[in-house]
């Protein structure tokens, strides 16, 4: 029977964080493929397909205690595609802060990468980075959301055009579910801080998304 082929991400823990992947039966790679070496500890990782039987990596980076995001792509030969040890996707966040990256494919070899954003308070920002490891949006990300509340814990799907359908929780009143479309081109197409999806009375969690093949999105 012919082996699987997928991809396994992983942490080698020692004196630092270290970010490694490995395509189990494909590449002859001993403990795996090293996708960040650099000082500092790499963490919360995000991982979509490259569209070409490769991957697009997303990490936090903690250099000093100060939060960056990067990413990296690996071919399907196991061979790093973009710069050493990534590429800069926002260093616009505070200190002692956490970003939770999250990530979708854009359909067309790049990616979609939305963030928690401490630099104006705690807001929700997003880049895309196309296949060649350019980033296609604003320096350190356009604003997704960005209302005098507290926003977090982003989640995305593809809205089937190279943009993205994001949702967030945003904390008016309890915790409330807000929901915002970007374009291809880095664009809100809805409600400037986004349109409510629910805003009942009492604390609403743990959102799921899922695309509705349609252009839209369906939460729960």
């Amino acid at each position: 029977m012919k082996p699987l082929n997928y991809l396994i991400i992983y942490l080698i823990v020692g004196s630092l964080l270290s970010l490694f992947t490995v395509l189990v039966y494909a590449w002859p790679v001993l403990d795996g493929v090293a996708i960040c070496t650099a000082s500092g500890n790499q963490v919360l990782q995000a991982m979509v397909s490259d569209g070409d039987s490769g991957a697009i990596i997303i990490w936090e980076e903690n250099p000093n205690l100060c939060p960056t995001i990067y990413a990296q792509r690996v071919n399907r030969f196991g061979s790093i595609v973009w710069h050493p040890n990534g590429i800069t996707i926002s260093t616009s966040i505070v200190p002692a802060t956490t970003a939770y990256p999250k990530a979708i494919s854009d359909n067309s070899g790049g990616a979609i990468i939305v963030w928690d954003d401490h630099r104006n308070g705690s807001d929700i920002y997003a880049q895309r980075v196309n296949s060649l490891g350019s980033t296609l949006w604003a320096l350190n990300g356009v604003a997704v959301c960005t209302g005098s509340t507290f926003q977090s814990l982003p989640e995305l799907v593809s809205d089937d055009s190279s943009g993205a359908i994001i949702c967030w929780l945003d904390y008016i009143a309890t915790s409330d579910i807000y929901a915002q479309q970007i374009n291809s081109f880095g664009q809100k197409l809805w409600a400037e801080n986004g349109i409510s999806v629910c805003t009942a009375p009492v604390v609403q969690q743990n959102v799921q998304m899922v695309t509705d093949y349609s252009g839209g999105a369906i939460l729960t």
